[in-house]
């Protein structure tokens, strides 16, 4: 009775996975629920994104990019600023659509090496982690857009030509998304050809062959090289300014990755890792800005000292990769991170399993393990490579979760799989696994709260923004600086403000954050001192709107601003949301 109530199960759920579409559908409807509302409950994205945006404005435009700086990434980012002019929107459908293309190419790929009931399993885990669709830059998970379309080709097509694109993928995304991805290529290139010597058809001659892989991946790198060329032909930097770029861009990054990683291991060094790294590293390598190698010459123990604490951090990042929290104290991103009891438990549940798909394998492997495992070969030639190229990252960089989507893919590949191998010998688990797959998605479907509905966001730069979009034109041209508080940097770069916020001369900015306010001895009237420092402009963010009510001299200047030569451009009073727009009378 038992045994027909399974059969039963199993051929219904084996109905739904006969055609790959309701897997599809189902995620897809998974990971709308997860994201939903995140139009109007999430942020604009702070730092690097919005530097990324005057680049995707220049495409919108003209069509140029900086071939330095990811042009593909740009030139994606600023086809959505055809959709809409509002820079937060366009910010928000660019993530949303990378989201949706990630999660949909992760189930491909699942697909390709577990069977279909696991691979929806991995897709649904994949898609509730929160650092695959909140994560911190849009960047970072683009980037995984090009691994996918290469890992689908090896392992979807058995050709030549398939590997060839592949590798052409990855080779152009060297150039046009992130430069490490070349090591990638280079690992990914070596594989393939030795996967082509060892299954060259006995029967093609020698010369035929040759001619044949020479298209297969010539023609590809061609390609790859020719989109590369008409990136370099819209840039606006052009060699030999290229390599200045590179360097300050590589250099920027050492010196800011250290000094974070520093601060980590010597909690009495206050000092910003991001605007203060200089300093220190002029200190410890002679050098304020300098690169992997010169740090390595100029002082090796304290270069491997930065290497061996990015390893040590390996374990965490892979938990938040993986579980969205860490068990261990110290964090391996920049972002903060939660630490909880329970990555501990799913770790050991991980690799337990992975032990039993591996002992189980090992008893059974003249009876379908090893055929299971040979049929997978090509998984390792689109794996490995990518393993490779992760290990001189985390040992310059950090483990940072954001960094590595494909670690995460991979980890869950071989998790599934050595789960799908310990359990293949039970006859009542293979008969359940089909139909458990699909009521384990129906229910995440079902009870999974949409995430920004669970942890909306105040919003601030989406307001501010908001509130100084109508007089861009008066910020822009005014003859005085403008004081616009928080995200200063951000709002210059998302609504297009020309005006010069740092100055490499050394004289004082044009456009200013809060800090500048430290400044006002209190004595003298606020306005007094905003005009002693050419101050035409100034909003008055909510976090400092309440504590200039409580002094005595600036009540002049907040509740009748026309006495003493200033007009309201814009103004809410809400609570701890209150806020102001305040611009000078021209003398």
């Amino acid at each position: 009775m038992l045994s027909r109530v399974l059969d039963r199960i199993e051929e219904s759920a084996n109905r739904f996975f006969a055609r790959a579409w309701p897997s599809y559908v189902l995620i897809a409807l998974l990971q709308t629920k997860i994201i939903w509302r995140i139009w109007d409950l999430r942020d604009g994205t702070y730092g690097d994104t919005a530097s990324y945006f005057r680049t995707a404005e220049a495409w919108r435009d003209g069509f140029r990019m900086n071939i330095v700086w990811s042009p593909l990434y740009t030139s994606f980012y600023g086809s959505f600023l055809w959709v809409t002019s509002d820079p937060v929107m366009a910010t928000t459908l660019h993530r949303v659509a990378i989201v949706m293309l990630a999660t949909m190419g992760v189930l491909f790929v699942l697909r390709a090496v577990l069977p279909p009931p696991l691979a929806l399993l991995g897709a649904v885990w994949w898609a509730v982690l929160p650092i695959n669709f909140n994560t911190l830059y849009e960047v970072h998970l683009f980037a995984l857009l090009p691994i996918l379309a290469a890992w689908g080709l090896i392992l979807t097509i058995d050709k030549p030509w398939a590997r060839g694109c592949a590798i052409a993928i990855i080779a152009g995304a060297a150039v046009l998304v992130r430069n490490e991805f070349g090591l990638g290529a280079a690992g990914l290139a070596v594989l393939c050809l030795i996967y082509e010597a060892r299954h060259r058809p006995a029967c093609t001659s020698p010369s035929g062959t040759a001619a044949t892989y020479l298209a297969a991946y010539g023609l590809p790198l061609l390609a790859a090289a020719a989109l590369c060329l008409l990136a370099y032909w819209r840039s606006t930097v052009r060699f030999p300014q290229i390599w200045s770029a590179l360097d300050a861009k590589h250099t920027l990054n050492m010196c800011q990755v250290y000094a974070f990683g520093y601060q980590q291991r010597n909690p009495t060094w206050t000092q910003s890792p991001w605007l203060d790294c200089r300093s220190l590293a002029a200190e410890v390598f002679g050098t304020g800005l300098p690169s992997a190698r010169q740090m390595l010459a100029a002082n090796p123990a304290a270069t491997i000292e930065h290497y061996l604490w990015n390893l040590s951090l390996v374990g965490n990042g892979l938990q938040v990769l993986l579980f969205n929290a860490m068990s261990g104290r110290v964090n391996p991103d920049y972002a903060p991170v939660r630490s909880a009891w329970y990555p501990l438990a799913l770790s050991i549940a991980t690799c337990a399993a992975i032990v039993a798909g591996v002992w189980s394998a090992r008893r059974s492997w003249w009876d379908g393990a090893r055929d299971w495992l040979f049929e997978r070969r090509r998984a390792l030639i689109a794996f490995l490579p990518f393993l490779l190229m992760a290990i001189p990252v985390v040992l310059t960089q950090r483990p940072r979760p954001s960094y590595f989507p494909y670690v995460s893919i991979i980890a869950i590949t071989v998790t599934l799989g050595a789960l799908g191998l310990a359990s293949h010998r039970f006859t009542a688990a293979r008969k359940l696994a089909a139909a458990f797959a699909v009521a384990t998605a129906a229910c995440v479907l079902v009870l999974v709260p949409p995430y920004y509905v669970r942890n909306p966001s105040a919003r601030p730069l989406a307001a501010k923004i908001e509130h100084i979009r109508p007089h861009h034109a008066l910020v822009q041209t005014t003859r005085g600086r403008v004081v616009i508080g928080e995200f200063a940097s951000e709002v210059a770069s998302y609504l297009s403000i020309r005006r010069q916020i740092a100055d490499p001369m050394g004289r004082e900015p044009e456009l200013r954050d809060n800090a500048i306010l430290a400044q006002w001895d209190r004595a003298r009237p606020l306005e007094q001192f905003l005009a002693d420092n050419a101050v035409t402009v100034f909003y008055v963010d909510p976090a400092i709107l309440g504590e200039l009510r409580r002094a005595p001299q600036a009540q002049r200047l907040l509740d009748q601003p026309a006495t003493v030569g200033w007009r309201v451009l814009g103004a809410e009073a809400r609570g701890s949301g209150s806020w102001m727009m305040l611009a000078r009378d021209p003398p």
